[in-house]
């Protein structure tokens, strides 16, 4: 996670787990790269779901999308 350009700090909260803080807005590569860490380990994704944009609504909110249904909740999202 360190290696994803727009996180700026993570730490350790006890039972809520990690704590993570950006520096800026992720671009479509950072977004890519959380998307994959939350798949992988069990995140709760539905965080992501504010950075939805008109720009990357095409790819992000997508609901034929492996990680629509844990971003945005229901959909059709199993493939």
């Amino acid at each position: 996670m360190k290696r994803i350009l727009c996180v700026a700090t993570i730490s350790g909260e006890g039972r809520r787990g990690l704590v993570v803080k950006l520096s800026r807005r992720p671009g479509q590569d950072d977004l890519r790269q959380l998307l994959a860490l939350g798949h992988r380990y069990g995140f709760d994704m539905r965080q992501l779901a504010k950075f939805e944009t008109d720009a990357n609504r095409d790819w992000f909110g997508n609901p034929l999308a492996y990680w629509h249904d844990a971003v945005f909740g229901g959909g059709s999202g199993d493939i």
